[in-house]
């Protein structure tokens, strides 16, 4: 960088993102006014040690940079709230780390620490943490102490256990500790009273600890691709529930206390081995949404006709010989029953069915009774369809018409709006956010470079035709030129010859008269 421009002492923000710096220079401590420094996405090596000079920082950016490190000096900023250094190849903290009083945010993402120092757990101001995509396989013991924390994000780390302390994070609403190795989860998890979003998939759990019903205020419980061998009867305590994901466990039965989640919008149950749902499932009222793909189930409750804002079932891959009458008593959008069900409803027959002695009228189709499933020792694999969330019930629902008999099948045909779209991508962690970013930009930059070589090519075949009429407009020219040089050659030779030479051109123009005088 020029030294002239260090000379701007009242410069309060500076971003020079997205260039090809190498070299920042010692003169950046001039600049000691300045509040914000984006030096993201460049090529820098190191930061001057000398950047401690600059008193007023308060937000500094030195994402995807190859610097491995921080200087040490950074921790003398005093006023320093926000630090990003995301995919720097960082390998440790300073042990000073705690030093910057002032901290509110620490983005540290995709880089290569191992080891967290103690003192990082003396920031008392530190609301947002995002160590996502590292190597870190254990926290603190005085974590908790970080009581100002908001937000948590671990996913994507080698821990194996959380510390008991965790339960100091008393502020705290959002925890994701996604691809992990945790093999349980503290009893003191139930003192974090303000999570609301709490992600724990893909990991070791075999159970949840029964403290975790004290979560007053989860709302989103995800806890796909564990080991779940059952689900803590406490769950029922934790009444703000709207998503309990469960997916892809070893779940058999479904605790009755499930009845109580009276706010449950979203149940999903998909590859477990559950047997039977609990009778009381009908007092979910609000419950919108309930996948039970791959189950052991050989019945649905009549009960389910309760669910009265029910617009998805997916019970395919399960052991079903019919499905209840009940049904009919709802506005249902989709009743999945196979995983090659092209649309989302099918024409169902009523029948009758003796059990137990008592006749009861059933509905079937084409597509029951159901093949015999066994997911005993099947390898998980990703579901064809994602599993929605609370952003999905959000959205404006399509009007459908509800289940249809055989004689109303041909009616139904001419119907467009047989279809609800239940498939929803996940929110974006901040990694996926930028790949898809990129992704974005790289297919604009491929888009324009097709544009620019169609205007191009355009451009070459526009010059080409114009040197072609060209051409064709220089024949006759050409022509005419070769005959009158070929006159010019005879006119030559015959004045050679009589050593006269007669001017045509004046015998045409010049009168008769003329000519005789």
């Amino acid at each position: 960088m020029p030294k002239q421009f260090f000379k701007l002492v009242n410069l309060k923000k500076l971003n020079l993102s997205d260039n090809d710096l190498s070299n920042l220079g010692q003169e950046i401590s001039q600049l000691s006014k300045l509040v914000e420094l984006d030096l993201s996405r460049n090529d820098l090596g190191r930061i001057p040690e000398n950047i401690k000079m600059l008193a007023l920082l308060e937000s500094v950016d030195f994402s995807a940079n190859p610097m491995t490190r921080i200087p040490e000096t950074m921790v003398n900023l005093a006023s320093l709230k926000h630090l990003k250094i995301n995919a720097i190849s960082l390998e440790r903290f300073p042990e000073n780390f705690g030093d910057l009083k002032t901290l509110e945010t620490l983005e540290a993402r995709e880089n290569m620490v191992m080891t967290l120092p103690e003192t990082i757990c003396e920031l008392p101001n530190l609301q947002y943490l995002d160590l996502g995509e590292n190597e870190i396989t254990k926290l603190p013991e005085k974590f908790g102490k970080l009581s100002n924390l908001l937000e948590l994000w671990m996913d994507d780390n080698d821990l194996t256990s959380l510390p008991e302390s965790i339960g100091g994070l008393v502020n705290l609403t959002l925890a994701d500790f996604t691809k992990n190795k945790l093999e349980q989860i503290p009893d003191s998890i139930s003192n974090c009273v303000n999570i609301s979003v709490l992600t724990l998939k893909e990991n070791y759990l075999s159970y949840l600890p029964h403290s975790i019903g004290s979560l007053k205020k989860l709302s989103e419980l995800t806890v796909d691709n564990n080991k779940l061998c059952e689900l803590t009867e406490s769950i029922g305590q934790c009444v703000a529930l709207t998503e309990l994901i469960l997916t892809e466990n070893l779940i058999q039965v479904l605790p009755e206390s499930v009845a109580c989640l009276c706010r449950l919008g979203v149940l999903n149950l998909g590859r477990n081995r559950i047997t039977h749902l609990p009778e009381k499932i009908g007092k979910c009222k609000a419950l919108r949404m309930l996948f039970l793909r791959e189950n052991h189930l050989e019945r649905i409750p009549e009960t389910i006709g309760d669910l009265k804002n029910l617009q998805t079932l997916d019970v395919a891959g399960n052991r079903l010989d019919y499905l209840p009458d009940s049904l009919l008593q709802l506005d249902i959008k989709a009743v999945w029953l196979s995983a090659n069900q092209a649309q989302p409803l099918v024409a169902f027959q009523e029948d009758t069915v003796t059990e137990d002695g008592v006749q009861k009228k059933v509905l079937t189709c084409f597509l029951l009774p159901q093949h015999k499933f066994n997911n005993e020792d099947y390898v998980p694999q990703p579901l064809s369809q994602k599993i929605p969330t609370s952003e999905s019930l959000t959205q404006p629902i399509e009007q459908a018409p509800k289940i249809q008999f055989e004689a109303e099948e041909e009616e139904s045909k001419s119907d467009e709006n047989t279809g609800f779209n239940r498939v929803r991508d996940f929110t974006p962690l901040p990694k996926d956010r930028d790949r898809m970013k990129q992704e974005a930009l790289n297919y604009a930059q491929k888009k324009q470079q097709e544009e620019d070589e169609k205007e191009r090519a355009a451009e070459e075949k526009k010059e080409q035709e114009l040197v072609e009429d060209e051409t064709d407009e220089l024949d006759p020219l050409i022509v005419h030129n070769e005959s009158e040089s070929l006159d010019d050659s005879r006119e030559q030779a015959q004045i050679q010859q009589n050593g006269v030479r007669f001017d045509q051109s004046v015998q045409e123009e010049e009168p008769m008269e003329h000519r005789l005088k």
